[in-house]
């Protein structure tokens, strides 16, 4: 099996994820030292007795970038991720990467995973400018991609609903490959490009995962397919993050 490749990598909104601003492990606990890192002789069973398909009925929508944000896309969607496992599809609030991407990119390049993670977990994300979230929010909403601007006064009361503090690090593919199994999303970068994993498989005898991209339709209805020889070095020089074990939110992004 050939993993999924990546088109158009160095054109605008394609990609744009930067190698880390910081140290392995120096803003997480590592996965290793605080989860369980599930043996390989236990991976087939656990992908035989159960359907991790069902892992994708959290993933709120694909998106489409249009500049380099890839990084602020995958960390807001696995933010989406966590939420609707926590309390649930029907109370689906999507999210504004470019409330993000505002902090801790540039118009014409990209941002590293690691700021994303920190602006998401000590400020927190505005919901997208939606009729819905609108009605909820008021004008404390942000487009998908529009940079310029000023946020609305007062916003980050409202983006402070909307984070979540508790993560690991993971530094191996075969921690990466049990956080997965464990049902909990993995956002990553790797090749120039950030994009979070929703779901544990073996394809042609090989461990692969299946990642929600931020590309609209491109690839298999906005899923792409990697191998662990495409991902395992750059786990560590892009960085790599999984919840930690509770999934709990904070009360008021529960609101």
């Amino acid at each position: 099996m050939t993993e999924t490749k990546l088109p158009y990598l160095n054109q605008p909104g394609r990609g744009d994820a930067v190698v880390r601003g910081n140290t392995f492990g120096s803003m997480f606990e590592r996965f290793e030292n605080d989860q369980n890192v599930i043996p390989r002789s236990q991976w087939d069973q656990l992908l035989a007795e159960h359907d991790y398909a069902l892992a994708q009925r959290y993933v709120a929508r694909i998106k489409r970038q249009t500049l380099g944000s890839c990084a602020s896309h995958s960390a807001t969607s696995a933010l989406e991720y966590l939420r609707n496992k926590a309390v649930g599809t029907n109370l689906c609030v999507l999210l504004s990467p470019l409330s993000v991407f505002k902090f801790v990119g540039s118009r014409h390049g990209g941002s590293t995973l690691d700021a994303n993670m920190r602006q998401i977990s000590q400020v927190g994300v505005l919901p997208l400018d939606t009729p819905e979230n609108r009605a909820a929010y008021g004008d404390h909403v942000w487009p998908e991609n529009q940079w310029s601007g000023n946020l609305p006064s007062g916003w980050e009361e409202t983006a402070a609903k909307f984070r979540f503090t508790e993560w690991n690090e993971i530094g191996s593919f075969d921690e990466l490959f049990s956080a997965l199994l464990q049902w909990k999303p993995v956002y990553y970068g790797r090749a120039g490009h950030a994009i979070y994993a929703v779901r544990p498989m073996k394809r042609d005898g090989q461990y692969v995962l299946k990642y929600a991209n931020s590309w609209g339709t491109w690839g298999d209805a906005g899923y792409g397919y990697d191998t662990e020889r495409y991902v395992s070095s750059s786990i560590r020089s892009y960085g790599c993050y999984a919840p930690r074990a509770s999934l709990l939110l904070p009360e008021d992004a529960l609101v």
